[in-house]
């Protein structure tokens, strides 16, 4: 009965030092994927930092992106006309100053991030647009292959899919400002006769008059990606992370409790 004792005793010693030291490596593995002295010393404001904490995480909460050359091919199949080409062209513009060193273009063939644009359908029925990436897995955390999708007359969308694409989510929280990620309320006084009675939701873009609202997003489209979005993809391709960082643990770092 007693060696039984010492038996199990020793294995239980033996799980609690596994552990122990898978809890220790990950602690340290996570540190390297994070140089916090840098981030901080690039003085993002607080709304950015948490703007990035609740966009820059994909699946399980980690992070994700590119470590190589993003060669962007769009897919012949589908029904294609120079406004596919542009409109590929036009957010790879966008996006190549901010993911930088690594490096954006389109090819003709062996491309990694592929676009397939006019489609009846996406994997998901429902959506206009979809975007999908290599699966997430303790041998490969960064992405290295995309696929977009996006619906016949909804070319709009793919500045959107490409964000996905380089690792962004959707945000679950609301902001005071527009972002392409995310859902944005407007509020046109001129449409409300009883303000005080229908006050404008929290974070809500508020504008006199519709016109006003019109110039916006006509600002808006001409950006393809808001500025907003801009400085969190330019932060996620910062050296300052790798892919695999939890966002619990980037969270506890920058002491981030929402």
């Amino acid at each position: 009965m007693k060696k039984n004792t010492y038996f199990a005793l020793v294995l239980l010693i033996l799980l609690l030092i596994t552990l122990l030291s898978l809890f220790s490596y990950d602690s340290l593995r996570q540190s390297f994927l994070f140089d916090k002295k840098s981030f901080i010393s690039r003085g993002y404001s607080h709304q950015d930092i948490l703007f990035f904490s609740d966009i820059a995480f994909r699946e399980a909460d980690k992070l994700r992106k590119w470590d190589r050359d993003i060669k962007v091919e769009i897919d012949t199949t589908c029904s294609i006309d120079k406004n596919c080409f542009t409109a590929v062209d036009n957010v790879i513009g966008v996006l190549s100053p901010l993911i930088a060193p690594v490096k954006i273009y389109r090819v003709s063939k062996n491309g990694n991030l592929i676009i397939h644009m006019n489609c009846k359908k996406t994997p998901v029925e429902i959506a206009t647009g979809y975007t999908l990436v290599n699966n997430l897995n303790m041998f490969s955390e960064p992405i290295n292959h995309a696929d977009v999708y996006t619906i016949e007359y909804h070319l709009f969308v793919l500045p959107h899919e490409m964000c996905h694409a380089i690792g962004l989510s959707h945000p679950k929280n609301r902001y005071p400002f527009y972002n392409i990620l995310g859902i944005n309320d407007f509020y046109i006084k001129e449409a409300s006769k009883k303000i005080k009675q229908n006050p404008p939701k929290k974070f809500a873009l508020v504008f006199d008059k519709w016109a006003e609202m019109d110039s916006f997003e006509n600002y808006q489209n001409k950006l393809l990606i808001p500025l907003e979005e801009r400085r969190i993809i330019k932060m996620l391709y910062s050296s300052d992370f790798k892919s695999g960082l939890k966002k619990s643990f980037f969270k506890k770092e920058m002491g981030i409790t929402q």
